[in-house]
């Protein structure tokens, strides 16, 4: 049986403990970014997702660079996850294939985020060589899928989180709809059994308010990250950081003491 390794990024050590908060940045302007992660030290955070879909100036890569340069200053070791989530998975914007790839591509030669979003089914020449660029600049890579429609079948999942592994990336996502209380549960055993499976940290989530339970649970089926708002959430039934570092302190304390 395998079981999953932790990864050690800057200070932060993940599949360790409690699950990791995440808080999205999605201001659409620098200034605003800038802002957000300000405000972003003042909570229990312990990284940040950059969602450069919602930056108005995207296109240009000197305040992308300008942007990332000035988090590192505002954030000091705080981890900071580069991503540009498209409309096809939910993102505020759609990209083609060429610039999706130089932007992250970009951020990686130069180092100026510990890890990007690649979104793994996009063109695989594409993905392939986004990930290898990563990994030759010492950039770790979330291979992720996100389905704003539905929840896979088992048989799909197990698909998705082979397909990740196999194409190297060192954390598996999937953040997917539910319909009901039984797509859920479902997400949630297939997190657990791919916790078993693959060592590669795993991050999983049901979205809405129904998947809720799902960003709370993480330590016990095995999901090292959960994303929680600030100000404006990222994805449908985010909570507030502050709300969501109670409840998984509360969870981590009862499981310890079980």
């Amino acid at each position: 049986m395998i079981y999953m390794k932790t990864l050690r990024i800057r200070n932060l050590v993940l599949s360790e403990g409690m699950p990791k908060i995440c808080v999205p940045l999605t201001g659409s302007t620098e200034q605003s970014v800038l802002d957000e992660a300000e405000e972003i030290r003042l909570h229990p955070a312990d990284l940040v997702e950059w969602r450069m879909d919602f930056l108005e100036d995207i296109n240009d890569y000197t305040k992308v660079r300008n942007s990332l340069q000035n988090l590192r200053r505002i954030l000091g070791s705080m981890p900071i996850l580069a991503t540009f989530r498209t409309a096809d998975e939910g993102g505020n914007r759609q990209i083609n294939g060429h610039a999706y790839k130089e932007l992250l591509n970009g951020i990686s030669k130069e180092k100026l985020a510990d890890l990007i979003d690649v979104e793994i089914l996009r063109n695989a020449e594409t993905v392939k060589d986004i990930i290898d660029t990563a990994h030759q600049n010492g950039v770790y890579v979330i291979g992720s899928y996100h389905n704003f429609q539905m929840t896979p079948s088992a048989a799909e999942t197990r698909l998705l989180f082979q397909q990740m592994h196999d194409m190297k990336c060192d954390i598996l996502k999937l953040a997917v709809m539910p319909n009901d209380n039984a797509d859920v549960l479902r997400l949630l055993q297939m997190t657990d059994e791919a916790s078993k499976l693959y060592a590669e940290p795993l991050i999983t989530m049901s979205m809405s308010q129904t998947g809720s339970i799902s960003r709370i649970t993480g330590e016990q089926f095995g999901s090292c990250i959960t994303f929680g708002s600030l100000h404006h959430s990222s994805a449908p039934g985010q909570i507030d950081v502050d709300t969501l570092h109670q409840l998984l302190k509360t969870i981590h304390t009862m499981k310890k003491t079980a």
